[in-house]
């Protein structure tokens, strides 16, 4: 609703009024059907009715305003598409001609224009919620353990303006959303699971547009979770009477949204408890208290200006503050991706710089990420080269993913793309990569004894 030509909302409805939403747009996560990214756990408000008829079915949509986001103007212009995708003959129909050999998606959207008197709902949730739980569990000594656990708290969402959110929760609960598949790791790199928390899918999207924050970090396994494990396997004296899996969440806001010159702002923002363990020594029956994690701050800021076409400035900046004597970190970096009038070519580059600070230690740890990519990315022949550079300290893991760092690559690529209908083929695509420098990849593994 921007018509920026780089964000979107999508509403899907099958003949069986099976419905799917999602936002979608640059560097949101997941690629749709249309080969955009986009983050498929948004979950919207709306309505919709299927009608099957003699030649076919007809669907009737009906989407409230408060689901969108807009800006308050007296006449207003939206991007808009409709498509229809039918599996049985592989073949999409746009309402707006789509041309296969320009890149993008919603670039190529329709104009709605002559909107007037459009204004922007109230957008105003708030919603208390009360747990509590009893346990009781067989016990040799004392015959059954029996105790009571209850929490509260509240999530608020509201709409400061017609572009911009406030979203909050207070001692947010999760125990309603679904649990990560199990995998089993032989690899010493950390795996990515997605994130499927309500409070930190939706309104997400300008958060994630430097692929820094990864939200699973807030309220994730203690650091000493394990610690705490391997000390009462190695000693049978003492057995574990507590050890929460999970941090604490106090509270979570996100303040997001975009100006009326394109100018996108999200701030983020999260205070977690101090998680304690507790040992008991089955000689003296004394208990003993773990800090398994300290309280901990986490900040993110990102600017992100939306220029000509498709083309933006991206700043961001994610920190991570730590009590007492742990470790503090912070992320800076500077995203641009620039595309000519035509939206044939495309030069994108990244620059990123990472700090540690350990208490215990003089000297922080600092680290470097720099990358630099140009292509055409329209037309029948289309080519790339890039190049990507990580020094050996760069870590962003406190609040972002980083499998391994200190790698020096450069790659390049051509394809060729037909996508006029052929006797036996509706599309051909011919790839071609190749490394500029071969054995440009440096890997390196560190173990401190």
């Amino acid at each position: 609703m921007y018509h920026d030509k780089q964000n979107r909302f999508q509403y899907v409805v099958t003949s069986a009024n099976v419905q799917s939403d999602a936002r979608l747009g640059a560097n949101l996560g997941s690629r749709d059907g249309f080969g955009e990214l986009g983050d498929k756990t948004w979950d919207a408000v709306w309505e919709s009715k299927v009608k099957i008829q003699p030649d076919g079915w007809t669907v009737e949509i009906r989407i409230p305003f408060f689901s969108l986001r807009f800006a308050k103007k007296p006449v207003q212009n939206w991007g808009v598409q409709f498509a229809r995708v039918i599996r049985r003959t592989n073949e999409s129909c746009y309402w707006n001609p789509v041309d296969p050999n320009v890149n993008g998606f919603v670039n190529q959207f329709g104009v709605l224009t002559g909107l007037e008197n459009l204004k922007p709902p109230l957008r105003l949730s708030f919603s208390p919620y009360v747990s509590g739980a009893y346990r009781h569990v067989p016990d040799l000594d004392s015959g059954f353990v029996q105790n009571w656990t209850g929490s509260g708290g509240m999530d608020l969402k509201y709409g400061v303006s017609e572009s911009f959110t406030l979203d909050a929760t207070l001692i947010p609960y999760f125990g309603q959303v679904i649990s990560d598949n199990l995998v089993n790791n032989l690899t010493h790199f950390e795996i990515f699971f997605q994130e499927n928390r309500p409070f930190f899918t939706e309104g997400m999207e300008i958060f994630k547009k430097a692929n820094l924050f990864n939200t699973r970090r807030v309220g994730a396994m203690p650091s000493k979770y394990n610690y705490v494990r391997y000390l009462a396997m190695s000693n049978p004296n003492w057995e574990i009477i507590r050890n929460p899996a999970e941090i604490q969440i106090y509270n979570a806001m996100e303040f997001s949204g975009r100006t009326k010159k394109k100018l996108g702002l999200g701030i983020f923002n999260a205070v977690t408890a101090p998680m304690y363990a507790k040992l008991r020594n089955k000689l003296s029956g004394k208990d003993t208290l773990i800090n398994t994690e300290p309280l901990a701050n986490y900040n993110v800021l990102v600017v992100d200006q939306a220029l000509r076409g498709r083309s933006s400035l991206t700043f961001t900046n994610t920190n991570v503050m730590r009590n007492g004597s742990e470790r503090d970190a912070n992320v800076s970096a500077f995203d641009f991706s620039l595309f000519d009038k035509k939206n044939n070519y495309n030069l994108k580059g990244t620059a990123r710089y990472s700090k540690i600070f350990v208490p215990s230690s003089i000297t922080p740890t600092d680290g470097y990420n720099a990358s630099l990519r140009f292509a055409k990315i329209s037309g029948n022949w289309r080519y790339f080269i890039q190049g990507n550079e990580e020094s050996a300290r760069y870590n962003p893991r406190d609040l972002g993913f980083l499998q391994p760092p200190n790698e020096i690559s450069y790659q390049g690529g051509f394809s060729y793309n037909n996508y006029k209908t052929a006797k036996f083929f509706s599309a051909i695509q011919t790839t071609a990569l190749w490394p500029c420098i071969s054995a440009c990849t440096i890997r390196m593994l560190t173990i401190a004894l």
